[in-house]
């Protein structure tokens, strides 16, 4: 089993102390990011797993990796914000290609000062969105443009300038990239949240700075929704107590939660509704399901079915996006409505 890795670990490899805010020059893009003290993003330490390569030995690239919506660009805003170090969204950003990370740079800062920044381990720059910036481009231009970010990752002091993240298939092949170019760039993975860190972020996104509704009712009904969720997998050995795991640490299942709780301010007459037979385990996890299901559903309609429309008349678009969902009818996608979702859990729970 891999050793959990935790961020403090990653902060002293990354010269945490030694980095200092930069200043654009000017602004040229939008998709680089810095984020500042005063819009501070909800965020809990994850643990991390290594995946490849070594963190003993001088690191020239840090990788991580991480399955969708599980906390790759809250990292980033948090590295952005404790470092003042540029994000470079590339799901915002143009397509890229060879050249396309100094080109960025030296229209967005001076060149000299971040590149003399850079060698001495002093900036961090920080690169989100690997694999939406591979969705926009051949295979040949984007690692073209990894080479051109490999020339900034080698620098003359013991930290790490260049932190990518993407989802794990891509990180996966960047990490074969740049061993193959003799580069130490370990891969590490964001892990799902422990229950203690489930609890961590419910705490941040519910209750924040308003600890007047930090009650009993309120423990009381997170202490019964996990109890719930963990009852669903019940006595089926390890294999099913590792599924509860990633599924309670599964960021989108925990903002489906916080977003109950935040429409519900009477905790206690939430968890009568909760504990009511009209409520059962089964009915709290398609409730949960369907509200992450509809989260993907937003983000493919946003990402690729508006392009993909984008050439027809309007009163087309308005059409094919609909049947692109039609619910129960879209059998391809089976758990695309409640309905399917249902049969599917209690298909399952039959065969337990």
């Amino acid at each position: 089993m891999n050793k959990t890795i935790k961020l403090a670990t990653l902060k002293e490899k990354l010269g945490w102390n030694n980095l200092n805010i930069i200043e654009p020059v000017n602004g040229y893009t939008d998709s680089y990011t810095t984020y500042k003290k005063d819009n501070k993003p909800t965020f809990v330490e994850p643990f991390f797993s290594l995946q490849s390569g070594s963190l003993e030995d001088k690191i020239d690239m840090l990788l991580i990796s991480a399955v969708g919506a599980a906390g790759k660009t809250q990292l980033s805003e948090y590295l952005s914000l404790q470092t003042g170090s540029p994000i470079l969204d590339l799901a915002k950003h143009e397509p890229v290609g060879g050249y396309s990370f100094t080109g960025l740079l030296s229209r967005r800062y001076n060149y000299q000062e971040i590149l003399s920044r850079i060698k001495e381990g002093k900036q961090l720059i920080i690169i989100d969105g690997l694999d939406e910036g591979l969705m926009k481009v051949t295979r040949d231009a984007f690692f073209s443009f990894i080479n051109d970010i490999m020339q900034f990752a080698q620098n003359n002091t013991p930290n790490t300038t260049i932190v990518l993240l993407g989802r794990t298939l891509v990180m996966g092949e960047v990490a074969s990239h740049l061993k193959s170019n003799n580069f130490n760039a370990p891969l590490l993975k964001i892990e799902p949240f422990t229950e203690e860190q489930a609890e961590e972020f419910l705490y941040k996104k519910v209750i924040g700075a308003n600890k007047v509704r930090y009650t009993k009712p309120y423990q009381d009904v997170i202490k019964y929704l996990i109890n719930s969720i963990k009852g669903f997998f019940k006595n089926q050995g390890e294999l099913d107590k590792a599924t509860f795991n990633n599924f309670i640490g599964y960021a989108p299942v925990l903002d489906a939660i916080a977003e109950l709780l935040k429409g519900n301010s009477n905790y206690h007459a939430l968890l009568k509704e909760l504990e009511s037979e009209q409520y059962t385990n089964v009915n709290l996890l398609i409730h949960l399901l369907e509200k992450i299901l509809k989260r993907e559903q937003n983000k493919v309609r946003n990402a690729v079915i508006a392009k993909l429309l984008e050439d027809y008349p309007i009163e087309q678009r308005e059409f094919l996006d609909k049947v692109v969902y039609s619910g129960d009818d879209q059998d391809c996608f089976p758990f695309v409505s409640g309905k399917n979702i249902r049969q599917h859990i209690m298909t399952m729970n039959h065969f337990r």
